[in-house]
């Protein structure tokens, strides 16, 4: 049994209204992905055979560590991932502000 890959990226970000941010990311995933759930505290969503968590850990009033973390069996595949999710995360906080 081969065991998956996990890779993960992270950016430090202001948000003003989190909930309202992560339910923008949602929506957003929502057009290319499935299974998308907006948790307490993290965005998930599967693609074909990859699993994509968003966690938002809070530092201070306004700033988060925003963490994208992808797990399957293709290491190769989670590297062309997750760009793809933080350009999706980028779109939504254009739309939303």
């Amino acid at each position: 049994m081969a065991y998956p890959s996990v890779n993960y990226s992270a950016n430090i970000n202001s948000y003003s209204d989190i909930a309202r941010h992560k339910e923008c990311i949602a929506n957003e995933l929502r057009y290319y992905y499935s299974n998308v759930v907006n948790h307490a505290r993290a965005v998930t969503c599967l693609t074909d055979d990859h699993t994509v968590v968003i966690m938002h850990l809070r530092i201070d009033q306004y700033r988060f560590y925003e963490i994208v973390v992808v797990a399957g069996p293709d290491y190769n595949k989670i590297n062309q991932i997750i760009p793809r999710i933080w350009s999706l995360i980028s779109r939504a906080t254009n739309i939303c502000g």
